[in-house]
């Protein structure tokens, strides 16, 4: 999926909306689901990236705390089923997080960076 560079093909509310439902059906599984929203000030204290789509309320974290590796992968094949896009417990330690499931709307670099000016009022600040 890819949009025009001015995002003004973007529905937000609809593609929140349709995240939403995503993550409902990974709640019903059973599956704890944090962080799906972060003000820049809790995304930069967190270490997120500039433009995560925790800031547009686009990405989720997937508690693991007492699942086994089997489970773990479960989870991730649940949500990749969702069509969700996945960062895996060992690429979050990697990148100097606490093992989690990350979920996301979109890979990164698809949400066009007018959509995130133009609801954060902001420019990003890009970070590695």
């Amino acid at each position: 999926m890819s949009f025009d560079d001015s995002g003004s093909d973007f529905d937000l509310p609809v593609q929140q909306a349709i995240f939403d439902t995503k993550l409902t059906t990974l709640r019903r599984r059973g599956y704890l689901v944090s962080n799906t929203f972060r003000s820049l000030k809790d995304n930069a204290r967190v270490g997120g990236k500039g433009y995560s789509q925790h800031l547009l309320g686009l990405a989720g974290d997937l508690d693991i705390r007492g699942l086994s590796p089997e489970q773990i992968n479960e989870m991730i094949r649940a949500a990749r089923a969702q069509g969700l896009t996945v960062v895996t417990p060992e690429q979050e330690v990697a990148l100097g997080h606490k093992p989690h499931v990350h979920v996301q709307a979109f890979r990164a670099g698809v949400v066009p960076k007018a959509v995130y000016r133009r609801q954060l009022g902001v420019q990003i600040q890009e970070t590695p």
